[in-house]
């Protein structure tokens, strides 16, 4: 009994971590820049991403198991909907391909194929998991983080969405960009 309990002491340790980094709500905070290029991912295009690239306008970036894709989608269809103005506000998607069974080339071809068709967004490959490293994002989920353009963090969700949190990030957004 006592070797399960130590088996779980890791686990405990990074569970409360990560919701330490993610528990900032209500507060300024901003994150540490970071780089996704070469081996560890990057643009479909095979170019190096950045988080610095998010700044000078509201971004809301998604974390994305590929699995997992779906408990977003309404929030995604209603930003949509919304047709709000590409120089003031951005939709980063970085896809956590460690989190999946599907192999990197099929991903990387799907993404690159959605990418040339949608041009208002950015996609990125994280091929190793660095967000979840370097900003303690919640792995195998979906995390969610809206980002003033200054880089501060002004919203963070993990998991499924609900139709309130929903309402909550569409105002947000229309207070910052209107």
């Amino acid at each position: 009994m006592r070797n399960r309990f130590l088996k779980l002491i890791p686990f405990l340790f990074y569970f409360s971590f990560a919701e330490q980094a993610l528990s900032i709500e209500g507060e300024t905070a901003t994150l540490p820049d970071v780089k996704i290029s070469g081996e560890a991912g990057g643009m479909p295009d095979g170019t190096g991403w950045e988080s610095l690239s998010m700044r000078e306008k509201t971004n809301i970036l998604f974390y994305v198991d590929p699995d997992k894709k779906g408990e977003v989608s309404l929030l995604i269809d209603t930003l949509d909907s919304l047709q709000l103005d590409k120089n003031k506000f951005g939709m980063v998607f970085v896809v956590n391909t460690s989190a999946t069974f599907v192999p990197d080339f099929i991903l990387r071809k799907k993404i690159a194929d959605r990418a040339e068709v949608e041009k208002n967004k950015t996609y990125v490959l994280d091929q190793e998991r660095v967000l979840v490293k370097k900003w303690g994002l919640i792995d195998d989920d979906v995390n969610i983080l809206l980002f003033d353009a200054e880089g501060s963090i002004l919203f963070q969700h993990a998991g499924a969405v609900t139709q309130n949190e929903i309402n909550q990030v569409i105002n947000k957004i229309k207070q910052i960009i209107n």
